[in-house]
């Protein structure tokens, strides 16, 4: 079991002792492992996706700590806001990895003037933090404020957050680090595996602010 808060080389002295499969670790491949990660810029990208197909243009982003995975999320944040022309709605703000970073990172979001429609969070622990603020704030989800998390941890799915979220594969992602430990005891080397995650969107992301009645309004 490795924690995050290794670093490559320490990941890669642990590998020179012993067959080493990281999972979920984005970024560089440390030396002598075999890795399974799912692709944070296609996760990243989904959501996005999702948001601004119901409306939004001001999107905001928790990011998670200083590990590879949130920075990973917030570089793949920063770039799909690029490739969706919104550049100019980029708001990223940096918060501990857990509920009460989300829980404050959200409260600061929420004071801008400008303050966003959408948020995606790093992870769905900060996420539930960020749910916490809109409500705080007296605000709704998602009428006021649609909340994004990451990971489809079992808090996502159950009632009554059913929050829209980014699903890892966990049983492929520990199948195939399996596989790629036998390939690594039988002599065959390492090697990395990307898996594409999938949104799963629920009660949490809707049409920003006036969207449904300026469709009503219209008809």
């Amino acid at each position: 079991m490795i924690t995050p808060r290794l670093t490559n080389q320490e990941i890669a002295d642990i590998a020179a002792l012993c067959p080493t499969v990281v999972v979920g670790r984005p970024g560089e491949r440390p030396a002598g492992c075999s890795r399974v990660h799912t692709d944070d810029a296609i996760g990243i990208g989904l959501a996005l996706d999702h948001l601004v197909g119901l409306g939004h243009e001001r999107i905001a982003h928790v990011s998670a700590g200083d590990n590879p995975g949130a920075r990973a999320r917030e570089a793949a944040y920063r770039d799909a806001m690029v490739r969706l022309d919104l550049e100019r709605n980029i708001e990223v703000v940096k918060a501990a990895p857990n509920q009460e970073g989300g829980y404050d990172g959200a409260r600061e979001l929420l004071t801008l003037t400008d303050a966003p429609t959408a948020i995606i969070a790093s992870n769905d622990f900060v996420a539930l933090g960020v749910l916490g603020a809109v409500s705080d704030a007296g605000l709704r989800c998602p009428e006021d404020v649609s909340v994004v998390g990451y990971d489809n941890s079992i808090f996502a799915q159950l009632q009554p957050v059913r929050m829209t979220t980014i699903n890892q594969p966990r049983r492929l992602m520990g199948e195939t680090a399996a596989t790629l430990l036998r390939n690594q005891l039988a002599g065959l080397g390492t090697s990395a595996v990307a898996l594409e995650p999938e949104l799963v969107a629920r009660a949490t992301s809707g049409p920003p602010p006036g969207a449904k009645q300026g469709a009503a309004a219209l008809g």
